[in-house]
């Protein structure tokens, strides 16, 4: 660049500190290099652009970055919604596990209570103490032992192995179906 081409630029650069003056016009003006040759600041020079496109670009910028900042905070709220939804979907699959669990040791306390004889094989699942009973990889543990021992603990619970005594007044107790029962009550026999 000849000394004449450098002196014009920085005649056109006027007393402005390398910037180009706002535009008397109020127009928006393209964006224009002013500087020295390439324009790119590498030869120590700087790039101008006028005031009004500088403050578009600051606009537009701005709106950049709150459209960013608000896409972040949706993004966090549907973090924070789905690791809620995980944390309440846990705790259900974790109860429904306990529940069936439960079911399950009550099912096997309630066919080894019939197996055994119990009248009400319900009321003996109720009455046993269940804290040794345990499920272990699918398999219900205890249940026998617990039995037997609301069994020896409790024997008019079972079948077959009441008190002997029938009653207060002593009577006999003898087998009859509800049918017999109905028909002796209607005055008929069978």
């Amino acid at each position: 660049m000849s000394e004449e081409a450098g002196a014009g630029a920085q005649a056109a650069q006027g007393d402005h500190g390398g910037q180009v003056p706002p535009q008397q016009d109020g127009g928006q003006a393209p964006p224009q290099q002013q500087a020295g040759a390439g324009g790119n600041g590498q030869d120590g020079t700087a790039d101008t652009f006028p005031r009004a496109y500088v403050e578009e670009l600051r606009r537009e910028s701005a709106g950049y970055r709150t459209r960013a900042q608000t896409a972040e905070q949706q993004l966090t709220a549907a973090q924070q919604a789905a690791e809620a939804r995980l944390r309440d979907a846990e705790g259900r699959a974790t109860a429904a596990e306990q529940r069936m669990n439960e079911l399950t040791i009550s099912n096997a306390l309630v066919a080894e209570a019939a197996r055994l004889g119990f009248h009400d094989p319900e009321d003996a699942v109720r009455l046993a103490d269940t804290s040794e009973v345990k499920l272990e990889g699918g398999r219900v543990l205890g249940v026998d032992e617990t039995l037997k021992a609301l069994a020896a603990k409790k024997p008019h619970l079972l079948k077959g192995r009441g008190s002997g005594d029938a009653g207060a007044t002593g009577a006999q107790h003898t087998a009859t179906s509800m049918n017999d029962a109905i028909r002796a009550a209607a005055g008929r026999r069978s």
